[in-house]
């Protein structure tokens, strides 16, 4: 689930939402070249932070939402995710049927798997600082594995994806994954690439 906060504010919310017990994802970027004020990492999404959705979130989501986005989620999470949705819009007379549900996941195109785990494994500890750890699907591996890897989110009812390149060779993953992963996919299957290199990471 998605939280809005003030800019600025959002590493003090995802540490008091720890502290109540709700895991919480805030998704950083390394700018460049470096602000005169403030230090060189930011988030990727000002005024946002990423969560498990509780109960009582579920519940404002069939009171006034259209959808959900989430953080790092299985295929059979997003199942669950859109069955407890589907019933808080039926429990407030507001059936969403299909309604759009987007998820964050990681690719690394390589022809060579092991290559692929390494990479996303290193750019991962540097950019994180080590110590994390995601339950969620990775698409990891020749362009098969990846569509294997999206379409198991496809079939869990997700409608897009916010697809997050390992590695700082944003433009060629992103080239190969629109020549030989995008077109295994319906119109209806949308895409947001996140890159890692650029102030707001979006590409």
């Amino acid at each position: 689930m998605v939280l809005r906060t003030k800019r600025h504010r959002e590493r003090s919310v995802q540490a008091a939402l720890g502290r109540v017990g709700i895991p919480a994802y805030l998704p950083l970027v390394h700018q460049w070249p470096r602000p005169a004020v403030g230090g060189d990492v930011a988030p990727m999404f000002p005024g946002y932070v990423f969560c498990q959705p509780a109960a009582a979130q579920i519940d404002r989501v069939g009171r006034l939402g259209d959808g959900v986005i989430t953080t790092y989620l299985t295929d059979e999470d997003c199942r669950k995710l859109r069955a407890l949705c589907d019933a808080a819009f039926e429990k407030h007379s507001r059936p969403r049927p299909g309604f759009p549900m987007c998820v964050y996941t990681t690719v690394r195109i390589e022809d060579d798997v092991a290559r692929a785990e390494s990479a996303t494994t290193e750019f991962l500890k540097k950019y994180y600082g080590g110590g994390v750890s995601f339950r969620g699907l990775m698409g990891l591996g020749p362009p098969q594995a990846v569509i294997e890897s999206l379409k198991r989110y496809e079939a869990a009812g997700v409608t897009d994806v916010c697809v997050r390149f390992a590695g700082s060779d944003t433009l060629p993953q992103l080239e190969r994954f629109l020549r030989d992963v995008a077109p295994a996919f319906t119109s209806s299957t949308n895409a947001i690439v996140a890159s890692e290199n650029s102030r707001g990471g979006g590409a």
